[in-house]
């Protein structure tokens, strides 16, 4: 059974303005670094970039482990902030896929989804021993990249869902020519 709710009611809806700069290790602030060897011991390339976005400023390290994609966010002072990895929206549970997509559906002439990510903020331990058995019960919340199209304007949106797949915000991505680095 498929519960919808008329998200936009319940999420907070704003602009996303995003800019990233490709930036050395040794500019990035040593508690990062160390956070990402002690969880990431074997991964080797490691590309990093500071991030302005919505006025804050972050750094964001991107890398590849076991073929899949990670980012992992950090404060001006290297506090980890969170993680996000790259999904296929088959690796989403059944019945979460169908909630966005009503969602989608019903909110949309057209989409076309371009990125799913999953969030993860801590138990980073059990989060990775999950990710390599490809079980994604951990995840509270998504992150989904879509086109969608209504009478007039074709916008590029970023929304997070729980883990149930209901709406909790949704921004319009407003980018601005070869400032974002996709990875």
């Amino acid at each position: 059974m498929l519960i919808f709710t008329s998200s936009l009611l319940l999420a907070q809806s704003d602009i996303k303005s995003e800019q990233e700069q490709s930036v050395k290790a040794s500019e990035v602030p040593d508690p990062a670094k160390n956070w990402l060897q002690t969880n990431f011991p074997n991964i080797t390339k490691v590309k990093w970039y500071v991030e302005q976005s919505s006025g804050k400023q972050s750094y964001e390290a991107k890398f590849k482990r076991n073929k899949r994609k990670f980012s992992a966010e950090f404060s001006q002072l290297g506090v980890f902030e969170d993680m996000e990895l790259t999904l296929k929206c088959n690796d989403l549970p059944k019945q979460t896929m169908e909630q966005i997509d009503s969602y989608l559906i019903a909110s949309y002439s057209k989409h076309k989804i371009v990125k799913v990510q999953a969030q993860i903020y801590q138990d980073m331990e059990s989060a990775i021993a999950s990710i390599d058995r490809n079980n994604f019960d951990f995840v509270e919340y998504y992150e989904i990249e879509f086109h969608g199209k209504n009478d007039k304007e074709n916008e590029l949106w970023e929304a997070q869902f729980d883990a149930k797949g209901i709406l909790l915000n949704l921004r319009k991505i407003v980018q601005k020519s070869h400032d974002n680095l996709s990875y």
